[in-house]
């Protein structure tokens, strides 16, 4: 890998480079750095997330002689800037703008990843949160959109009926989640960790009505508490399902909620807004 980018490199012979996620940010930054090039190394996950011992190490060696480091979150640049690290920019990842579609809310409620990510995602959370509260709301459904292995398929509806969860749908993958999103009344995000969670803007631009887990990073920056969504405290599963039966349970709270989701993200995290700041780092680092 470290011969493959030294030789595009040679090939292109760019003014810059601009790398994603920590393994490549470190195989980047080990070939380049002693060449002309200027280098952007752009984070995609909760920044002081371990990837390894040997990613971890190269990340803290590395990192800091690289011309920028992008950061999804206004928590992480300021962490990073407690500790002295000046090349650190804040830039979210941009949200493509959608129209809605007129259509009626389903009494469903959707939560969206990927299967084998499952303790990530905290599938399992959520369904023992789900499993609390189903039989008290006949008429609603859990649907979990995301495709993954049969090992974690078959995990998951183990926990689906070792917490006598009724009403749980497992869609796969699918390519139509904003539309999906459009028609479920309700979203969950029960992950463990986020950097910016993408999935949680879509649907809040969507106009569902948001519930998540205030994990470390990234739902705090995007829900405004009982105004634009509600925040439970992190991986705590009876809180989850209070939240979920409250929202359930009083329709003039969950319109509320959906109402004021939209406005909050459409400008904050547009692509307009995002590029502005592309841009504005070219320049600082003389581009």
């Amino acid at each position: 890998l470290l011969l493959s980018i030294r030789r595009a490199y040679n090939k292109i012979s760019p003014e810059l480079v601009i790398s994603f996620q920590r393994g490549m940010n470190v195989m980047v930054l080990l070939t380049l750095l002693l060449t002309k090039a200027k280098i952007i190394c752009s984070e995609h996950s909760y920044f002081f997330r371990k990837y390894g011992i040997v990613e971890d190490s190269l990340m803290h060696l590395l990192y800091w002689k690289a011309n920028a480091i992008t950061v999804l979150t206004r928590h992480d640049l300021k962490v990073c800037n407690n500790l002295g690290k000046k090349n650190v920019v804040y830039m979210p990842n941009p949200l493509q703008s959608i129209d809605l579609a007129d259509c009626v809310r389903k009494t469903q409620i959707i939560a969206v990843g990927a299967l084998d990510r499952w303790k990530i995602k905290g599938f399992d959370l959520l369904i023992k949160a789900w499993g609390k509260i189903c039989y008290n709301h006949p008429e609603w459904k859990l649907v979990i959109a995301g495709k993954g292995s049969r090992d974690s398929m078959e995990y998951l509806k183990y926990l689906v009926e070792s917490n006598s969860c009724r009403n749980v749908v497992f869609l796969g993958f699918k390519k139509d989640i904003h539309a999906l999103m459009q028609e479920s009344a309700i979203f969950v995000l029960s992950s463990r960790f986020e950097g910016l969670p993408m999935a949680l803007l879509e649907a809040m631009q969507a106009g569902c009505c948001c519930v998540s887990f205030n994990c470390e990073t990234g739902p705090n920056e995007i829900i405004q508490n009982e105004v634009n969504g509600l925040l439970v405290p992190a991986q705590n599963i009876d809180k989850l399902a209070e939240a979920l039966d409250d929202v359930i349970s009083n329709q003039k709270l969950r319109e509320s909620l959906s109402s004021k989701a939209r406005g909050a993200v459409l400008d904050k995290y547009s692509e307009d807004y995002v590029m502005t700041r592309w841009r504005n780092l070219f320049s600082k680092i003389n581009l």
